[in-house]
C-alpha cells in the first residue's frame, strides 16, 4: 500500500519537472492584421520577439529562442535592422500588454480586499 502510494508521488512530482523547467511563448509570425495566437513550451530558457521589415511592411515573429540568441532578458539590435527582444518568464513576449494587466489584477483586487 504503501509502496503504491510513493509511486503515485514520485509519478506526480516528475511530471511536475517538466512543466518547471519550462517557460510558455507565443508563437507566430504577425503581419498587418495577424496575431501570435499559438503557445508553445520552451525549454530553452527565453522567449523571442524579432521586428522586422519586409517589402517594406513591418513583420514580428514570436517564438522560443531555440536558435541560443539570448543570454539575458531585453532588446537589442539585429541582424539587417532587425530588433531582438529577449525575456524569460512565461508568455512574456505578448503580443499586447494583456499578459501584462492580467498578471498584476489578481495583486490589485488582494491589495484591495486587504
Amino acid at each position: 500500500m504503501k509502496r503504491v502510494n510513493l509511486f503515485r508521488i514520485l509519478i506526480i512530482f516528475l511530471a511536475s519537472l517538466t512543466s518547471i523547467y519550462a517557460i510558455r511563448c507565443y508563437t507566430g509570425v504577425v503581419g498587418e492584421d495577424r496575431k501570435a495566437d499559438q503557445i508553445e513550451e520552451c525549454y530553452a530558457g527565453f522567449c523571442l520577439k524579432v521586428k522586422y521589415q519586409s517589402d517594406q511592411r513591418p513583420i514580428v515573429s514570436y517564438g522560443c529562442d531555440q536558435t541560443e540568441m539570448c543570454n539575458k532578458d531585453g532588446c537589442y539590435n539585429g541582424y539587417q535592422n532587425s530588433l531582438v527582444c529577449c525575456c524569460s518568464k512565461d508568455l512574456c513576449n505578448s503580443t499586447s500588454n494583456h499578459s501584462t494587466i492580467f498578471t498584476l489584477l489578481p495583486l490589485l483586487l488582494i491589495k484591495i480586499l486587504i
